[in-house]
C-alpha cells in the first residue's frame, strides 16, 4: 500500500464527502499550541472534548459542573474585578464576559484604566480562557497563554505576552513549574476552576476576587 503525500492546508482536507483530520500528539500538553489553533480558528466547538481527553490535570466531572455555571450565569459575571499579588506587584483583570483585560497595578474600579494592557477574547460557552501570570524578581509580569485569543494592547514594560511558544517549549517549561508555582498563577474564564488549580498547585501568588 502507497503513502500518498499532499502539500496542502490541512484544515481544507481535498477529498470528497465526510473528512477526518487525524493529528496525532502527545497526551502532556496544554491546548493553545501549533496546529490545534488553526483547528480552532475553523470550528469554534473543537474545544470542549480534546480538553477533557488531554489535559489530565483538570479535573473532569468539576469543569463539565462549572462550565456549565458559567454558561447560566455568564453574562452576570461582566465588569467584576480580580486581583493577583505577589510581593507587592499586583495584576488588574477586568472580567467582561466574553474578554478579560489584564492591567499591570492595583485598581478597584473600571475608571481611569490604563491605555496599555492584554485583552483576551473567547468565544463563550463552547470556549475557554486559560493562562498563566509569572510574577518576575525584577517586578514585571509574563502571560502566557494556553487556551484562548490573547493580544497585547500598548507597550507596557512590565506586562508583556508569551505568544509565540512552541508547544514542546510550553510542555517543557510547565513541567519545570511543577514544583515551583510560588509566583505563578494559572488564570481560567471559571473562577471556581481557577481556584482549584492554585491551591492543588499551591500558588503563593494571592488572589482577591471581587465578589468574595
Amino acid at each position: 500500500m502507497d503513502i500518498n503525500y499532499l502539500t496542502i492546508d490541512a484544515t481544507n482536507p481535498a477529498a470528497a464527502g465526510n473528512k477526518i483530520i487525524v493529528h496525532i500528539c502527545n497526551d502532556i500538553g496544554g491546548w493553545g499550541k501549533g496546529f490545534v489553533m488553526a483547528i480552532s480558528k475553523c470550528w469554534k466547538n473543537y474545544l470542549l472534548q480534546p480538553v477533557y481527553t488531554y489535559m489530565p490535570n483538570y479535573k473532569i466531572p468539576l469543569y463539565i459542573f462549572l462550565c456549565l455555571t458559567v454558561f447560566l450565569s455568564g453574562c452576570s459575571n461582566s465588569g467584576k474585578i480580580i486581583q493577583y499579588e505577589y510581593k507587592g506587584v499586583v495584576i488588574t483583570r477586568v472580567n467582561n464576559y466574553p474578554e478579560d483585560y489584564f492591567y499591570y497595578g492595583k485598581f478597584d474600579n473600571t475608571k481611569d484604566l490604563p491605555k496599555e494592557y492584554i485583552l483576551s477574547k473567547f468565544s463563550g460557552f463552547d470556549g475557554m480562557m486559560s493562562a498563566f501570570l509569572i510574577f518576575k524578581k525584577d517586578k514585571t509580569v509574563e502571560v502566557i497563554p494556553v487556551a484562548d485569543d490573547f493580544s497585547e494592547i500598548g507597550n507596557s514594560k512590565s506586562l508583556k505576552l508569551t505568544n509565540e511558544m512552541e508547544n514542546i517549549d510550553f510542555i517543557h517549561w510547565r513541567d519545570s513549574t511543577k514544583n515551583s508555582m510560588d509566583s505563578i498563577i494559572e488564570v481560567s474564564n471559571v473562577v471556581k476552576l481557577e481556584i482549584e488549580l492554585n491551591k492543588a498547585g499551591h500558588s503563593k501568588v494571592k488572589a482577591k476576587y471581587s465578589n468574595q
